[in-house]
């Protein structure tokens, strides 16, 4: 899964992608555990929008309708 995630947010970027990868990081699914790497995709997100953090993965933030 880490790696489809990886490659379309290659190609586009995307919060509820960058904060999956950086979960997926923190929490070594898919991937080796490493909180640097999870900080390096989760920290984007605390400048533009704090609450994405908060957010990203309830069923009313749309990161389900988009299947990720």
């Amino acid at each position: 899964a880490f790696t489809g995630f990886k490659k379309i947010l290659d190609e586009a970027e995307n919060d509820c992608l960058l904060y999956r990868l950086g979960t997926m990081y923190y929490n070594g699914k898919g991937v080796e555990k490493d909180t640097e790497k999870e900080r390096a995709y989760i920290s984007p997100l605390q400048k533009v929008e704090p609450l994405v953090l908060k957010m990203a993965f309830l069923p009313w933030s749309g990161c389900f309708d988009r299947g990720w």
